[in-house]
């Protein structure tokens, strides 16, 4: 685990990995023995502070990989990076995974920002990322749930759950079976908060924002005043063009037509850092969207790998028994708390990959 950091400094550029705090940095030029190559897996990064109290803007990272084409493939998985804070109420930047130059998988990792370790909002002018891909090698990202958190935002500054800037040299970035959630809500704020941004100033067009792209089977969703699924920033000008509903969005990036738009329903995304958990509940639409992809599989994305769906007994003592349907089981619960007395219930209950 690494948590509980702080730093006072900030610094003057936020680019690429040199923020002025990384939880986690990895920047290689040689590569290792293994098909993953590099591999950064199952760290908890929590509680990074920026005690900065100027009007200087801070900038943070909970995961920074960097490298060349001679350090092969870095694996990044089964990481939880979530719960940042900042002192200064300046226009700050905060990304949950940055992936620069380097080829990667980043697969099962879970990223909670835009909320503190205590559970609330951060609601200045944050630019906010849970996924970053800035570099120039073929990234897959699959697998990851990603929620972007806080109410009553200030400011312009925009968001997103996964942001996508670099182009591969040669072949193509992989995004797909991810759940981007944007739950960030403007108050007097005026800023974009997307569940995906692929482009920058730079970019030419919108069809080479999302030029050398597989993005599909993913789902998206967002909250409220200033909510987007998708945002294409490209010249000319500065402004990022952003899409409300998912035909827009397909259409705008001729992408992402077997991804879908629900609430994933995670189990409780705005708790601490002590109880907040990303794992999604026996009903999310999250269910049945996703599609194999070699070498990648799913983690344990379930709060339960069982979900009990119906009650069959309904105060527990009446003996029916009209079992349940298909390849469903008939189980039993001791339910009953406190003044209650506990009961044995039957439940039909489905085990899920």
């Amino acid at each position: 685990n690494i948590y509980n950091l702080s730093v006072a400094a900030n610094n003057a550029s936020g680019t690429n990995t040199t923020k002025s705090m990384v939880g986690n940095n990895a920047a290689s030029s040689t590569a290792p023995s293994g098909v993953n190559g590099h591999i950064i897996r199952g760290n908890r990064i929590y509680g990074l502070a920026h005690t900065n109290t100027t009007s200087a803007s801070n900038f943070q990272v909970g995961i920074a990989v960097a490298g060349s084409a001679a350090s092969s493939l870095v694996l990044v998985e089964k990481n939880y990076k979530h719960s940042n804070t900042f002192a200064s109420t300046s226009v700050n930047a905060q990304q949950g995974i940055l992936i620069f130059t380097i080829p990667a998988r980043v697969v099962n990792n879970n990223v909670r920002l835009g909320i503190d370790a205590s559970g609330s909002s951060l609601s200045n002018s944050h630019v906010i990322y849970g996924i970053a891909k800035s570099g120039s090698g073929a990234t897959t990202i699959a697998y990851n749930s990603v929620y972007i958190g806080g109410t009553n935002v200030t400011g312009g500054a925009q968001t997103a759950a996964f942001y996508r800037s670099g182009l591969p040299s040669t072949g193509q970035d992989n995004i797909r079976n991810n759940i981007f959630q944007n739950a960030r809500v403007n108050g007097s704020g005026t800023g974009a908060h997307m569940s995906v941004l692929f482009g920058s100033t730079s970019t030419s067009s919108a069809a080479a924002a999302v030029s050398q792209l597989t993005l599909n089977n993913n789902l998206y969703f967002h909250s409220g005043a200033g909510g987007f699924i998708g945002g294409l920033w490209f010249t000319p000008g500065t402004s990022i063009n952003v899409y409300s509903s998912m035909q827009s969005w397909s259409g705008a990036s001729s992408q992402d037509g077997a991804s879908g738009y629900a609430n994933p329903g995670f189990v409780f995304p705005t708790g601490t850092a002590s109880n907040l958990n990303l794992h999604i509940t026996c009903t999310t639409a999250a269910r049945g969207g996703g599609v194999g992809i070699s070498g990648v599989s799913d983690g344990e994305r379930l709060a339960s790998t069982w979900c009990m769906y119906v009650l069959v007994d309904s105060d527990g003592w009446t003996g029916r028994s009209p079992g349940c349907p298909g390849s469903v089981l008939l189980v039993w619960l001791m339910i009953g708390s406190g003044i209650w007395p506990a009961k044995a219930v039957r439940a039909c209950a489905k085990a899920f990959p």
